[in-house]
This record gives structure tokens, C-alpha cells and sequence, in this order.
């Protein structure tokens, strides 16, 4: 009976590190390093032993030890499936089995890896672990208990939605605090999807990160003196939070079990998975959900989840991402009362609607003052041609009145008194035609006077 091999052994291997130097993010050589772990204990074989360049055999043997490779892989993944490993897991593991096994120049052929895929594998794109998507209320009361490194590390990835690696592998040069909402660089070599990115963080999350970073280069001092050997942590001195994913999670856990988040998942057969519902992904969980509720493509772009086409043809400036960012945060505010994006947009587009109308108010505003303009010059020049006419009316009407009075003076200097005083009393026909004379001296008297009047009114 074969002495069971010890992991040590495994993860000394040549092979092991050889495949492992091919890669520079931490959390990928961690992946690989697990996955090829658990399958040479499964097997237990040591992987130098296992590794055999199979151009070098005769065509039998190759068949031989490819149908070997082969059996070992499909008897790993059978393992997983009773096991009740999730979809997503057994395909992880099996695709870090697979890199493997190509690096070193073995290739299993394509038919065997497309059977395999199509037992039970599925996609692997499920997962058993259903997590539990914190509200703000959630976050308000875990993050009560938090350190300031912790409440600097968590408010930034609720708000930007960050992976948990990629704020680990954040460097002080990778963020700008100069702006309101705080530039932040996702390097190419430390993203998952190997795609440079840029996010944003709020407010909250700037004002925690700045108090984490007065006491900053102190912690790190005191942790690097408290540690030592491959626990110590060289390269942390240029990062902003210098501090291991896994101590990053465990700090996370601790905070779910401090504020009463206690639940787990339990499934799996031997219940080996026991991880909080409430994970550290479910952060990126509640970034995704709460700023789709403005616009779910923007929520993708700074989550870094572009297709290659979106890398091509869809990049936004920073002024834009500044614009766009500061309408969607209110969704994302944990400790400070934001203000609803909803009633900022109604209030903006209120604005707007104001602004057009205070312009039309103040157009017809115009063109009513116009309009007085006019009339005013209209009413001057009426008022003009009265004055003239009147003018004219009354020296019709004096020659009027002198030429009736000479007619009067006329007639009584042609006319002697008594005679006239006779003629006046006897006959009728005289008295009658002096009374026309005065009556129509009178009307004119009368005329002139309202014509006076109605000037005087006017």
C-alpha cells in the first residue's frame, strides 16, 4: 500500500512551481495552487512522477498513459460531484488540472475534455452558495464594529465595486484622492479579466481611507515586527491596505459574527462548505444591485464586467464617469444620508422646465415692453395731431364769433334805435329774424364753451 503523499510535497514539486511561475496575481497562483493540491492528494501521486513528456513514448504506451491521465481526471471529478461541489467549482478545478497538464506539452484530446464537461459539469456557471445580498442598514451595523482599516477596506468596495483581490493589490498610486469621488486605477496585471479598469468611491468611503492612512505606515511597521519568514510582507509597503486576501476575509467574518450575521451555507454532502451567506462577494453583490438601480451598464463598466467589445467601443472620460458616478452614489451611502437620485433627476429636470419657462416669461416680458413703446410713440403722435386740430378749431371759432358780431354791429349801426325799437315790436317778420340771429349767436357760444371743457378734461 502506497504511503499517502504529503501536500508539502506536492507544492514543492518542480512541475508545481514551474506551472505556478507562469503567473503574477496572488490570487490565481492561490486558485491553481489549491485545485493541483487536492487532485494529486485524491490520486496520491507525486507530480514530478506524474509529469511524462509523452512525445518521447512509442504510440502504445502514449495511449497507455493518456487513457491513465484521463481515468485519473474523470475518477477527480466524479469525486466532486458526490461531494456535491458547485458546478462553478468542479469546472475551476478541472480547468486548473487541464493548464497543467498543457504546460507541460500534455494534451488530452479535445472529445475527452467535451464528454467530460457534459457530465455533470454543466457550464460551471452555478453555484450552490446562494448569497445573502446585505442591505445598507446591514453594512451600517457590521462595519459599527470595524477597525479603521477594516471600515476604510469594505465602504471602498461597497462603493466601488472592487473585487476583495483587487483592493488587496491596490497601490497608493492606483487611487486620487484630489476628487470628490476618488479616481481609482485596476491595474491590467491584478484584475481578473486581465482588462485595465477604472471605478470611482464615495464620499464616505474617501473620508474612511483618510484616517486609515494616518495610521497607515504604523500598522504596517508594527505588523512586519510582529511577523516573520514567509508570513512577512515585503511588498505591502507601496499598497494601500497591506494585507493578504485570506486576512482580509477573516477580518470580514469576524465583523459578521460580532453584529449577529451568523448564518452560513451548509450545503454539500459532508457539509465542507460552511461559508457566511453574507461573504465578502456579496459586497460586490450589493455595489452591483443598488447602483443598477441608475444604470446597470455603468454599474458593469466599473465592476470591470466588459465584453471585448465594450473594451473596444465603449469607454467613458472621466469627466462623464464623474458626472454619471455622482447621480448613482445616493444608492450606495451607508453611514451618510444621501440624497435620492430619483428626486435629484426629478429636481433637475424640474430646474429645467423652470429655466424654459422663466425664458418665455421673460421673451413675452419683451415684447410687451415693445408694444408700451409703440403705443406710447402712437399716443404721442395722436396727442400731437389733437393739439393741432384744436388749435385750428379755435380760430374757426373766434372767426366765427367776429364775423357774427361785426354782422351784429352791422345791423344795428345801419338801423336807427327807434326805428328799430318800433320795427322790432310791430313787426312780427323783423322780430322773428333778429330772434334767429341771437339764437344761433347762442348755439355757437354754447358749442365753443364744451369744446373748452372736453380740452380741459383731456
Amino acid at each position: 500500500m502506497n504511503n499517502k503523499i504529503d501536500e508539502t510535497q506536492i507544492l514543492e514539486a518542480d512541475t508545481v512551481n514551474d506551472f505556478l511561475g507562469e503567473y503574477n496575481v496572488k490570487e490565481t497562483i492561490r486558485s491553481y495552487k489549491g485545485a493541483l493540491k487536492r487532485y494529486f492528494t485524491f490520486i496520491n501521486v507525486d507530480p514530478d512522477k506524474y509529469v511524462i513528456d509523452i512525445r518521447l513514448l512509442e504510440k502504445n504506451k502514449k495511449i497507455k498513459v493518456i487513457d491513465q491521465y484521463e481515468k485519473d481526471i474523470t475518477n477527480y471529478k466524479n469525486y466532486l460531484l458526490n461531494e456535491s461541489y458547485a458546478p462553478r467549482s468542479i469546472h475551476n478545478e478541472i480547468s486548473s488540472i487541464k493548464l497543467f497538464l498543457e504546460h507541460h506539452r500534455i494534451d488530452l484530446d479535445k472529445t475527452f475534455w467535451n464528454k467530460l464537461k457534459k457530465r455533470g459539469m454543466g457550464k460551471g456557471t452555478g453555484t450552490i452558495t446562494d448569497f445573502k445580498i446585505p442591505s445598507s442598514q446591514d453594512l451600517k451595523k457590521i462595519l459599527t464594529h470595524a477597525t479603521t482599516r477594516a471600515r476604510a477596506m469594505f465602504l471602498l468596495q461597497t462603493s466601488s465595486g472592487m473585487r476583495l483581490g483587487e483592493i488587496c493589490a491596490l497601490k497608493l498610486s492606483d487611487i486620487d484622492l484630489g476628487y470628490k469621488y476618488p479616481h481609482i486605477i485596476i491595474r491590467y496585471e491584478t484584475a481578473k479579466t486581465r482588462v485595465k479598469g477604472r471605478t470611482r468611491c464615495s464620499p464616505e468611503a474617501k473620508t474612511a481611507i483618510k484616517e486609515w492612512l494616518k495610521i497607515r505606515d504604523q500598522s504596517y511597521k508594527t505588523a512586519q515586527n510582529r511577523t516573520s519568514g514567509e508570513y512577512r510582507n515585503p511588498d505591502g509597503k507601496d499598497r494601500l491596505f497591506p494585507i493578504s486576501v485570506k486576512m482580509a476575509r477573516y477580518t470580514w467574518n469576524g465583523l459578521l459574527e460580532k453584529s449577529g450575521f451568523t448564518e452560513r451555507d451548509n450545503s454539500g454532502k459532508e457539509k465542507k462548505n460552511k461559508r457566511h451567506l453574507m461573504a465578502t462577494h456579496a459586497n460586490r453583490k450589493y455595489f452591483r444591485s443598488e447602483f443598477s438601480k441608475y444604470d446597470n451598464e455603468l454599474a458593469k463598466y466599473l465592476m470591470n464586467q466588459r465584453t471585448p467589445l465594450d473594451r473596444v467601443y465603449r469607454d467613458w472620460s472621466d469627466e462623464y464617469l464623474d458626472k454619471e458616478y455622482a447621480k448613482g452614489v445616493g444608492y450606495l451611502l451607508v453611514f451618510e444620508k444621501g440624497e435620492d437620485p430619483e428626486q435629484i433627476e426629478k429636481f433637475e429636470k424640474y430646474k429645467q422646465d423652470q429655466g424654459k419657462k422663466e425664458l418665455e416669461m421673460g421673451n413675452k416680458i419683451l415684447d410687451l415692453e415693445k408694444e408700451v413703446i409703440t403705443v406710447r410713440k402712437q399716443y404721442v403722435q395722436i396727442e400731437g395731431n389733437y393739439r393741432q386740430l384744436n388749435g385750428k378749431m379755435i380760430g374757426v371759432e373766434q372767426k366765427v364769433k367776429t364775423f357774427e358780431s361785426y354782422q351784429m354791429q352791422d345791423i344795428l349801426m345801419d338801423t336807427d334805435v327807434d326805428a328799430f325799437m318800433h320795427e322790432f315790436y310791430n313787426n312780427p317778420e323783423f322780430k322773428e329774424k333778429i330772434r334767429k340771429i341771437l339764437k344761433g349767436i347762442k348755439k355757437k357760444a354754447e358749442e365753443g364753451h364744451k369744446q373748452q371743457m372736453c380740452l380741459k378734461i383731456a
